[in-house]
Formats: C-alpha cells, structure tokens, sequence
C-alpha cells in the first residue's frame, strides 16, 4: 500500500492542472462604450504600476488615442544627400543652348551665314578653312580668323563693294547682315573627381558651370574649390556655395577655351547635418568655415528643434590611438549668436527635436465628441466642449451623477480616483493626462426584452423581467412542439466585438452549460432545437459526418463508424460537444467507455505539424495516462480499505 501511496503522489505532482487563457481587449468606437467597458478601462489603468506615465497596454494605448485628430507630421526618413551636386545632374545638349557673346571669336571650323537684300538679294553659307579664309566667287579669299563678329563684317562688306556699288548707298541700297551658323567644339581637358575624365568637346562658348554639367561631377569632387588652368597656370579657383544658396554668379564672365583644363579636386572636409535642421546632408567646408557657415549651408533650424545638438567625431590617422577609441562625441549649445566650434572632417551632426509635453486630458464615454482636450480648463468646461450635457435630449442618456476622473500619482500610474457629479465639476480643476469617464445612464432608452424561437409553440420577443429563469421562459411561451428537443436548449446573447478593419461591431455570442434555473439576460435568445437521430463526427477521420443513431454509442465506436483515425490525428485532444453546448474532454482511455447521444458532435483534431516528432505533445500523453493510472490505482486503494 505504501508503494501505492507513493506513486499515487507523484502522478499527481506532475498533472497539468491549470489553464490560462488571456484576452485583450481593443476599442475602436469609443461613443459605443458601456458602462462595464468604461469600468474595464479604469480598472486597466489603475493596474498599471509602472514608472512610465504613458501606458503599456494596447487598451490604454488605443484609449488614448481614440477620435483625436493629430497634427504631428508622421517621422520623415529623409535620404541624406550630398548639397549641391544635384545641380549638375542635367540631359540638357548644351551644345545646342549656348549662345554666342559679340565677342565671339572667329577661327578655323566655324560657320558663317552671309545676307543681302533690297537692290540684290542672296543669302551664303561659308566655313572658314584651317587657314582662316573663306572663299567669294569674283572676289578671292577673304581672312576673317581671329576677329569677332563685328569685325569680320566690315571687312567682307569693304571687299563686296567692289562687286555690289549699292552697298554704299545709305537710301533703299543693298544690306548685309553676317551670323554665325555652325561652331566648332573646342577640346577641354578634364582631371580629378569628373565623370568623363580627359579630352571632352564643349561649346565654343561654354562656362565653368555648364562644362562641368555636361561632363558630370563624382560626389567625391569638390564643389568649392574647383580650378581652372590654362597654359600651365591656374587662373581661376571657384566657389559654387555661393550660386546654389545665394545665386551669385561669379563664373559666367569666365570662358572656356580650346586647350583648358578644369581640374576637380577631392573634397578635403565634410560633415554631415541631421534631425530638425532645414537641409539635411552632407555639406563641404573650406578650412576656415565655422559652424555658423555651416549653418547658413543648411538653412537654419525648425521650429522644434532642441537648443543643443550633438556631435560624433571620430579621430584622423595621427590622432587615433586605436581603433576601439576611434570616436568621440560632445554637445553643443544652439542658441548662440555666434557658433564658432571647430568642425573636424567627418563630424556628423544631429539636431534632435524637443521633447513633448502632455498639455490635455482625454474624454471618454456617453458624450457626442470623445477624444482629448486642453487640459487648462475645468472639469465643466471640457465636458460641455465634448458635447452632449447641453442638449436637452442627448443629456437624458447621460448620467450626470457619476463622473469619474483617475489621475496619475506619485508613482506615475493611475492610482487617483475622483467621482464627481456635472453640478460640482465647475470647481474641479483638471490636469495634463487626467482621464474623464462619463458614464450613461443606464434607464434610458433601454427596454429590456428577450426573444425565444424554434420548436415552441409562440415565439417572439418578450417583456424581460427580474429573475426570470429558462424554465419560466419556456412557459411563458407555451412550452415545446412535439417535435422539440427538451435536452437541445440553447442560448446567446449579442456582444461587442472587434472586426479585422478595427470597427466594433456586435456579435452573437452562445452561453453553455445552460440550466432550467439559468436566469435569462438583456438581450438574450433562447432556441429550442428540433429532436435530432444523428450523430456528428467531424475533423481528421476518413468518413467525416452524420451517423443516424437512435441511442448512445461509444465515442471509439462512432468514431469507426466515421472510417476510423485518418494518420497525425490528435487523439489525446478529442472532444464532444454535447447538444446543450456543453464542451467534454475525451482521453487515451475514455474513449471506449465515453458514451454520445443523438446531437451530439465529436471533433478529432488534426496534428498541425504532421509526422513530425512533438515531444510537448508525447509527454502530455505519458501525464494522461499516469494520471489515469493514479486514478485506478486509488480506487482500488479504497476499495481494500
């Protein structure tokens, strides 16, 4: 007996005897809240015991949420750039876009474009040769390299004379007009951080800015500091900041010629700017440039923007001691006048935005507008801005007697409570996050009824009265048909619920267990079910459905009836669901002796992972059977006693 004591006692050590089951809760439409669901709300937050005043459920979280119409800009992952090279990505043909200036010079390759009118007429074509020339019938060469447009033409003119005497006439004699037609490129060289390095043909009359447009500028070349030789000699350093913010042009008075060089260097120092700042990216300095420069680059901060900011700096070559130790950071103050820390190539920049401030309180509950107000007014006066007390119909649903607001303690949940009536809530003053719970009131507009359908002999809605339970209801309606089911009585009751778009919505929801003393609720449904000769056998068996049955059978035997187990069936997990809605378990071992009646349906689950070995699941098999063992080996115990 003592062997038996022992093993009796440790089966029952090791038996799963407790089940939790979680629920959450999420609301959407605060304007259909209940009364229970407010005090669920208030319950939920009062439980919160945490040093972090904004809470952590998805309840509260929703709840303080709910109908405010927020203005906050939604967080801006803005790809940092590079400031300025923007400017040059273009798929304009420069070559056709260029205008020629009057001092245009001519040389070998260029064309121009001859006209007359008035006493003659007649329009040419000329392209000057290698040697500078062009060629007139009755005339000979004319040279014209090297002169500008104007020159050119007093020349052909004087030599056309000779051929055209009114020419020389001021008075209704001939004109001539001389143009440009086609011009030659010019070869400009290339070096540094350009896209197209080396020979490039340009437009004759082609600028620093244009060159480099058509070329194309790598993201490593500098845009303050490009140069321009020519002949061996740099004539020119350019600066192009001051054109992208300020739209000083100091480069279009310098021309191209053939046999330049632009010459792009790498960028020598750069930081990068981020967080609340009008221009995020990364920006050249030049070795004097102060972070007041910097941030006349970047445009200035927003209007949320934190008076101090951050620098990341990380150490040059010489200065690293190791790589583990590479990077440094340190603050710096906003809201000076005059910036003037030292910028380091590298730094990286973030100016964070302030932090809020909680400034209102929520409403929530029977009023026309929940949501969240200022938090400066009184009790009174948010009521009255969340609608509904002042309008004579409306406020009849309201109880104005029970008003409840939880306020955040010492320990940043809501641990204080205060019930206050609409008359009294002019001189309670609210503030920041306090939350406002208006309750309805609960007798109007709220005629209690019940309905009862199926084999009874008058259905229909009926006058809900205190304490009534199913068997009065039952009689009150006449009682069951001939062909009702006395053993098939169900009832359910509509309930709130969430859909997959997050709207409440109301639900049908079965109560089981059901018995003739059960005392009938709002809104409840009571059906009664036809007499019913089948049993039901659904899930993971070869032949699942109806088996016509005028008496109770085993569930093995209604379960071979149905075709037997289909493979990866969950055998230890079978349960009946008897025709009241009541749920019975089914074990290892019960199965042959559990008996099932007409209406009843037995469910065989299906293992979700297959063939797969599940060890959770062959050790809660092995805790069944030893349970079951202990339970045989006590009653035999007591059957020696």
């Amino acid at each position: 007996m003592k062997k038996i004591n022992m093993l009796y006692k440790v089966v029952i050590f090791i038996t799963i005897t407790n089940v939790v089951l979680s629920q959450s809760v999420s609301l959407r439409d605060i304007e259909r809240l209940s009364n229970r669901q407010l005090d669920d709300i208030r319950a939920e937050l009062q439980n919160q015991q945490t040093n972090d005043p904004s809470l952590s459920s998805e309840l509260s979280n929703q709840l303080e949420n709910i109908n405010v119409s927020s203005n906050a800009a939604a967080n801006e992952n803005q790809e940092l750039n590079y400031f300025g090279y923007d400017y040059f990505e273009s798929d304009i043909n420069f070559f056709d876009n260029i205008r020629p200036d009057k001092e245009f010079i001519l040389g070998p390759g260029d064309e121009i474009i001859l006209s007359l009118w008035g006493e003659t007429n007649l329009r040419r074509e000329f392209t000057i040769s290698k040697d500078g020339t062009i060629f007139y019938d009755s005339i000979g060469f004319i040279n014209v390299s090297g002169m500008n447009l104007d020159d050119a033409k007093k020349i052909i003119k004087d030599r056309l004379e000779s051929i055209y005497s009114t020419l020389k006439s001021e008075s209704n004699g001939t004109q001539l007009a001389l143009s440009l037609g086609s011009l030659k490129s010019i070869n400009v060289f290339f070096s540094g951080e350009t896209n197209s390095p080396g020979i490039n043909l340009l437009h004759p009359s082609t600028d620093l800015f244009s060159a480099i447009a058509q070329t194309g500028i790598k993201s490593t070349g500098s845009l303050r500091s490009i140069e321009l030789i020519r002949n061996g000699v740099k004539i020119r350093t350019v600066d192009f900041y001051s054109f992208f913010l300020k739209g000083d042009n100091t480069f279009s008075d310098l021309r191209i010629l053939d046999g330049d060089i632009i010459n792009i260097p790498i960028v020598s120092k750069r930081v990068l700017v981020q967080g609340e700042v009008t221009r995020s990216g990364y920006f050249e300095l030049l070795e004097d440039d102060t972070f007041s420069d910097l941030k006349y680059y970047f445009g200035g901060f927003t209007a949320v923007s934190s008076t101090n900011g951050f620098i990341k700096r990380i150490a040059s070559f010489e200065e690293r001691i190791s790589d583990d130790f590479a990077y440094n950071s340190f603050s710096i103050e906003l809201n000076k006048e005059d910036i003037s820390y030292d910028l380091k190539n590298g730094d990286e920049i973030d100016i964070p935005k302030i932090s809020d401030v909680s400034l209102g309180v929520t409403v929530v509950g029977q009023v026309k507008n929940p949501g969240k107000y200022p938090a400066y007014k009184n009790l009174q006066e948010v009521l009255d801005l969340a609608g509904g007390f002042k309008d004579p119909n409306y406020v009849k649903s309201i109880n104005k007697d029970k008003i409840i607001i939880l306020r955040l303690d010492k320990d940043n949940y809501y641990g204080k409570e205060f019930n206050i009536t609409y008359q009294e809530a002019i001189n309670f003053n609210l503030i920041p996050d306090d939350k406002i719970f208006v309750y309805q009131n609960s007798n109007f507009g709220n005629d209690a009824t019940y309905s009862i359908e199926g084999e009874i002999l008058y259905p229909g809605t009926y006058i809900l009265n205190d304490k009534l339970n199913l068997s009065d209801a039952i009689r009150i309606a006449g009682g069951i048909t001939e062909n009702g089911n006395i053993n098939n009585i169900s009832v359910s009751r509509m309930v709130d619920d969430i859909d997959s778009n997050g709207e409440l919505t109301a639900v049908r929801q079965e109560i089981y267990n059901i018995k003739p003393n059960y005392n009938i609720g709002r809104n409840n449904t009571i059906t009664v079910s036809p007499v019913d000769n089948l049993i039901y056998v659904q899930g993971n068996v070869y032949l699942p459905g109806a088996i016509a049955l005028d008496r109770k059978i085993s569930v093995s035997q209604a379960i071979n009836l149905a075709g037997g187990f289909k493979p990866y069936s969950l055998k230890r997990r079978i349960y009946v669901k008897k025709q009241n809605g009541e749920i019975d378990s089914v074990g290892l071992t019960t199965r042959s002796i559990k008996r099932v009646g007409p209406g009843d349906t037995i469910i065989v689950p299906e293992n979700p992972n297959g063939g797969q070995f599940n060890i959770t699941a062959f050790t809660a098999d092995i805790l069944q059977v030893l349970t079951n063992l202990a339970a045989i080996l006590l009653l035999v115990e007591n059957n020696s006693d």
